[in-house]
């Protein structure tokens, strides 16, 4: 079978911050449908390439199902901009996939909050050493 392309869409998605749970239901969904409109329209006599681009041309456009997607809020995570900064600073993000960012996420802030304690304590051991307490 064919792939109708939906690894775009998925990132898209994931990157406005809209949660992976409900990604993953809506890819596999919209593959369900792909699948089953390019079926018809091969029954119908169409050839394979003609029969694809018309079952995902009759989808939507990727920018049209993620503006429906991001007029329901509640479908969006806690942290959007976490997927943002993740994407905006490593151009291989693409590469880790969805699945690896909310682990970058809680791993960078984990290491920022230990760098942040420890030079607070170095501080206050060195203002300590050089008050004389």
């Amino acid at each position: 079978m064919p792939d109708p392309g939906f690894e775009q869409l998925r990132q898209a998605l994931f990157t406005r911050g809209i949660s992976k749970t409900y990604t993953d239901r809506l890819i596999a969904e919209l593959g369900e449908h792909y699948f089953d409109l390019e079926a018809d329209r091969r029954a119908a006599g169409e050839a394979p390439p003609q029969a694809a681009a018309a079952a995902r041309q009759a989808l939507g456009s990727d920018t049209a199902i993620v503006m429906q997607v991001l007029a329901r809020p509640q479908l969006r995570r806690w942290d959007p901009w976490v997927a943002r900064l993740i994407g905006w600073a490593h151009g291989e993000a693409a590469l880790l996939g969805p699945i690896a960012a909310p682990v970058i996420a809680r791993w960078s802030a984990s290491i920022s909050l230990g760098v942040i304690l420890t030079v607070g304590l170095l501080f206050a051991l060195a203002r300590a050493i050089a008050i004389g307490v």
